[in-house]
């Protein structure tokens, strides 16, 4: 069967008027980046995907879904409306691991910027080719069409050497959904290595781009869409994350989201933002330990502790709640797990792990801060708990690939040193199964890298190759230290 494309893409020099200009050489690196991938990929944009496609029809549409409006088709529609009935279309026609609101949860607002912006509208057709193959059945690999790639990227580089359109909330919106796109479809094995360079671009064209205004809904939205992006740039350049900034903080607190699920994200954002300081406190704390040093950290860590205990108070209510996630038997054969959930709300699970996530990282920080036998026997104690809930969520995060497991992968890799020795090979093979990229090509991480990584992530070595000391990390606290960290907490 043949499938024809509705989305045509017209050519983006044609709408443009204006003659192109260069920006000076303090722009962000992103251009550069974009020109790489741009000259690495030309010689692909001539390849072809195999026209043998499979004739599985696409579902038909659940009647009653009012979170879309179903668009009507004008007698001669223009490419801009063809393309924003295509995006429509790909919201209403979904399956578990393919919703594009898992992705991004600013998709609703995506068909009424189409036509906008050239970067923006060439990257959605992109997506949406690609979706529309993954829902056909077609495999997720060969769903990138690289000649509407191609042309994304270019419309992109121009939209970034373009003053007017450089910080603009449809160029940033292009570039996140861009990263996204490759993270998902891309057949590239260094994808990881990619994905770093897309955080390190966006990171910069943030600090450009600057605190969305309080109408730039889409801006904000983006915003909220990339904390993590933004987080992990901080950490890797051994800074404070941006949007720690009372000015950025006032964005993370605008009412975007879900209401009762709104504060509960709000002040994950809020531990999520310090994690940078922390790390980069602890680090100071680990080479040269002083009263002063602990005192900060304590600071910090005790407000922290004070949000998540009411992070984890709301997490309770809900998944107590049979209308938001039932407990039903496990499916996988030999799993060691019997008991797993089914999230009937898509929010939940993203709040769940976050809090037992971010609860086990603070937990590893004050563990490491003091000798105490009791103290540190309620954290393992407690990290278990946390634990056992993020391994029960793994099987709902296969059946969500690829879009879905992301929050839930990173999770179990942080707490299999809390497994016991019988399970931990199993929750490996879990980690390298969730992470496998499109292609096929499974990781082969192993317990030892991602003890290390649990280690890194938690400031109690660095993010480098590993070392025997760094799996006993040396405790060098006084008794006088001890006893105010017991305190405080």
């Amino acid at each position: 069967m043949k499938f024809v494309n509705r989305t045509t893409i017209q050519d983006p020099d044609a709408a443009k008027s204006q003659a192109e200009r260069v920006l000076p050489p303090e722009f962000p690196a992103i251009m550069l980046l974009l020109d790489y991938k741009v000259l690495q990929n030309g010689a692909l944009h001539k390849m072809k995907l195999k026209p043998s496609l499979p004739t599985k029809a696409l579902p038909a549409r659940p009647k009653g879904n009012g979170r879309y409006p179903t668009p009507s088709k004008a007698p001669n529609p223009s490419p801009a409306e063809l393309l924003a009935h295509s995006l429509i279309e790909s919201m209403h026609h979904s399956r578990p691991g393919l919703e594009l609101d898992s992705l991004s949860k600013y998709f609703g607002l995506l068909p009424s910027r189409v036509g906008c912006s050239a970067a923006l509208d060439d990257t959605l057709r992109c997506l949406v080719s690609a979706h529309q193959l993954a829902l056909h059945g077609v495999p997720i690999n060969n769903c990138l069409d690289l000649n509407l790639y191609g042309r994304a990227l270019q419309s992109i580089q121009k939209a970034l050497e373009n003053p007017a359109e450089y910080v603009s909330s449809s160029t940033l919106c292009a570039v996140s959904l861009i990263a996204r796109l490759e993270a998902t479809f891309s057949q590239n094995p260094s994808r990881e290595i990619t994905e770093m360079l897309h955080i390190k671009g966006f990171a910069r064209l943030i600090q450009e781009y600057g605190v969305p205004r309080e109408d730039d809904i889409l801006g904000a939205n983006v915003v909220l869409a990339n904390v993590l992006t933004l987080v992990m740039y901080a950490i890797e350049q051994g800074e404070d994350c941006i949007l720690i900034r009372p000015e950025w903080i006032r964005v993370l607190e605008r009412p975007l989201g879900r209401p009762h699920f709104f504060l509960m994200g709000k002040r994950l954002y809020r531990m999520l933002i310090v994690w940078p300081t922390l790390l980069r406190q602890m680090k100071i704390h680990r080479l040269s330990p002083s009263t002063e040093n602990l005192d900060a950290l304590l600071l910090r860590l005790k407000s922290i502790t004070a949000l998540l205990s009411e992070i984890g108070s709301t997490v309770e209510y809900y998944m107590s709640d049979e209308k938001m996630v039932v407990i039903q038997d496990s499916v996988i054969p030999g799993s060691p797990v019997p008991k797993v959930y089914n999230f009937l709300d898509y929010n939940l699970p993203h709040m769940m792990i976050g809090h037992a996530e971010s609860t086990i990282i603070i937990n590893r920080m004050v563990s490491f801060l003091t000798s105490s036998p009791e103290l540190r026997e309620d954290i393992e104690m407690e990290n278990y708990a946390l634990s056992q809930r993020i391994w029960m969520a793994i099987e709902w995060a296969r059946l969500r690939k690829p879009f879905g497991p992301r929050a839930v992968t990173s999770a179990v890799g942080l707490s299999v040193v809390y497994a016991p020795l019988e399970m931990r090979k199993w929750l490996v093979d879990m980690v390298n199964d969730l992470k496998m990229l499109p292609g096929g090509v499974k990781p082969q991480l192993t317990f030892e890298t991602l003890k290390h990584q649990s280690l890194a992530v938690s400031g109690l070595c660095d993010f480098h190759p590993m070392t025997p000391e760094d799996f006993e990390p040396q405790r060098t606290c006084t008794r006088s230290d001890e006893v105010r960290v017991k305190e405080q907490l």
